[in-house]
């Protein structure tokens, strides 16, 4: 009876083992931004489309959609000698514009691109507060140093998105250009920073203590924590994580659920349901642990330096 208890603790373990690998396997799947570029995009069309500037080494780089429903963009590049990869998360609308880009460049039309007529319609006007109202033109641009990095600069106009966030559309003298920002505190901290520029720019710690700002993008708009969580979506990695935690603690409760069992010379009849309470627990633990580590590993700098790269007007 002891022998068939094993087998019956190696196969619960087994079972979940292979439950958690499926699970990592069925979470990702490659998908197509264009047919002109296909599943991978390479060297060659890196530099005619100008994509991926920021990665040194550029190999590849494929389009990824997780379980969650999120995007990430994963690079292959080179570093000393070294093949590595680097995930690059990536929003709905950037997707839809990166397709966009590479359609209208392969077309000739890149003079005249713009995504402000598709994106208006998938947001509302929103009004950054009662002094600018929904844009900022010139004047408002020097006086709070807004958007100083935009040659030309005409106005500013705020779009909310249905995914959450903010598109704001830009427009100069000879062009339109698109910035999307997944803060969905945006128009709240730029209201306040508008509202009370003077006293800001007098204690700019406490107004940034307040919001939780970590840096600020190129167009003078800040970083926030918040869009730090929105950007970092887990991976594999968190289900790698989770999983050999649910499988190392299962294990550990089922062992402990045999052992005390024999100690205190209950029937083996009782085993199995000993057994599978020990798993159950086990498990929950241990995905609630892998998670906590999986979340302990954000690199906030790397996430910021990529939030400037995916905000920077096109």
């Amino acid at each position: 009876m002891k022998y068939l208890s094993f087998i019956f603790v190696v196969l619960v373990l087994s079972w979940i083992a292979s439950f958690n690998i499926a699970l990592a396997e069925d979470q990702e799947k490659v998908i197509v931004i264009s047919e002109i570029v296909g599943e991978m995009i390479d060297a060659e069309e890196r530099e005619q489309f100008a994509l991926f500037p920021q990665i040194e080494g550029f190999k590849s780089a494929v389009f990824l959609q997780l379980s969650d429903s999120s995007f990430v963009a994963e690079v292959t590049y080179e570093e000393d000698g070294e093949e590595k990869t680097t995930r690059i998360p990536q929003s709905e609308i950037a997707i839809k514009s990166l397709k966009s880009f590479i359609e209208k460049v392969s077309e000739g039309k890149i003079q005249s691109f713009s995504l402000a007529d598709e994106r208006k319609t998938e947001g509302e006007l929103v009004s950054i507060s009662e002094k600018v109202g929904a844009s900022i033109d010139v004047e408002e641009q020097s006086e709070y140093a807004l958007f100083m990095n935009i040659q030309n600069f005409e106005r500013a106009t705020f779009y909310s998105l249905i995914e959450g966030g903010y598109l704001i559309e830009i427009q100069t003298v000879t062009d339109t250009l698109i910035s999307v920002v997944l803060d969905t505190a945006m128009v709240s901290i730029l209201g306040d920073y508008v509202e009370r520029y003077e006293e800001v720019q007098v204690n700019r710690e406490s107004f940034e203590r307040k919001w939780s700002i970590i840096s600020y993008d190129g167009q003078g708009i800040p970083i926030t924590e918040n869009e730090i969580l929105r950007y970092y979506k887990r991976g594999p990695g968190c289900a790698s994580c989770c999983a050999l935690g649910g499988v190392a603690t299962a294990a550990l409760m089922a062992a402990f659920a045999y052992s005390l069992g024999q100690s205190l010379g209950t029937s083996d009849n009782a085993f199995p349901v000993r057994v599978f309470l020990g798993v159950i627990l086990g498990g929950g633990a241990g995905y609630f642990i892998g998670n906590k580590i999986d979340k302990g590993k954000i690199d906030k700098y790397s996430i910021v330096s990529e939030i400037k790269d995916l905000r920077t007007p096109k």
